[in-house]
């Protein structure tokens, strides 16, 4: 949309400067309000071309898997295409992707968050957006546990927000008391701890719910993860090996299966134990389809460790 404001001597426009004299401006004053107001109507629905530029190169960017510069140009574009509410959705929904591969999961689940707010849970799964980051963004809305009611949530103080999740936590503590065996609880809390930063309660959550039902092995690989992303190789490893022992013994669901048998050949190569990495990395090759295992190094964003793994060891048979 055209800003035109009046200076001492001259209209400026967004795009020139149109230069007069001061007793000219009086009487041409009236004309460029008609202009601004009359052209409103037809301007405020295009897009201006140097933002929509700006959202193609970051899809670009994105796709690159250049996620800093993608986030950088998003936030640029997002400045510019702040009118159109189903644009600046998906600029938000692809910023959250970013800020997730970049490990800020803080900026993520707000980048999210106002994406929500925007174009509701149904909008954002029928975003038009790149057909790899569809998933991931799903995936998302189900890790950040959003449901239209959290939409306000970073809008409230500080103050408001710890009151908030102390008065969660009395409610599902009340919950696993009531029913100490159910799983679901104790997933819930732990997602209520992890989400306000109080890491040590997530911990002690899923510690406790091992204690309480030693087949939930959902709370082994959530606990793996924690762990792995503190750098602490060892202990995750401890975690994913204890569900990869029990696949003799009991159902294991695929997906978990996967990401112990990754994440161990991961913290083997972290704790530089080379010798059962290999044998790991040869079970994984032979064992699940190449498709399937790279859509799981994407969602878990796992991609370039893995690649300078198989170029860190020599395999007899490529894929």
């Amino acid at each position: 949309m055209m800003v035109v404001t009046l200076k001492d001597s001259y209209i400026v426009t967004k795009r020139k400067f149109l230069l007069m004299p001061k007793k000219m401006i009086h009487k041409t004053a009236f004309f460029a309000i008609w202009i601004l107001v009359g052209s409103t109507c037809l301007l405020s629905q295009e897009i201006d071309p140097f933002y929509a530029k700006l959202l193609n190169q970051g899809e670009k960017y994105f796709q690159e898997k250049n996620y800093a510069e993608a986030l950088t140009t998003f936030e640029i574009a997002a400045f510019g295409l702040n009118k159109d509410p189903s644009l600046l959705g998906k600029i938000y929904a692809y910023m959250s992707l970013c800020a997730y591969y970049e490990a800020d999961r803080e900026k993520s689940r707000h980048f999210l968050n106002e994406a929500v707010k925007l174009l509701k849970i149904d909008g954002i799964e029928r975003l038009n957006i790149l057909q790899e980051a569809k998933p991931i963004l799903s995936e998302l809305l189900v890790t950040y546990n959003f449901k239209e009611s959290d939409a306000p949530y970073f809008n409230l103080s500080e103050k408001d927000k710890k009151n908030l999740y102390k008065k969660h936590k009395k409610e599902m503590e009340k919950k696993i008391k009531k029913d100490p065996e159910n799983p679901s609880l104790y997933y819930e809390l732990y997602d209520l701890h992890r989400k306000n930063g109080k890491t040590n309660d997530a911990v002690k959550t899923l510690k406790k719910l091992i204690k309480e039902n030693p087949s939930a092995l959902k709370a082994f690989h959530l606990l793996g993860k924690l762990h792995f992303f503190q750098n602490s190789y060892s202990e995750s490893l401890d975690y994913f090996q204890k569900i990869i022992e029990r696949q003799a013994g009991t159902f294991v669901d695929d997906e978990l299966l996967l990401a112990a048998f990754v994440y161990t050949v991961i913290c083997h190569y972290h704790t530089k134990n080379f010798d059962s990495l290999e044998s790991y990395v040869h079970f994984i090759r032979y064992s699940v389809p190449e498709e399937k295992l790279w859509l799981f190094l994407q969602k878990e964003n796992l991609e370039s460790e893995w690649e300078k793994i198989l170029n860190g060891i020599s395999l007899v048979a490529p894929y």
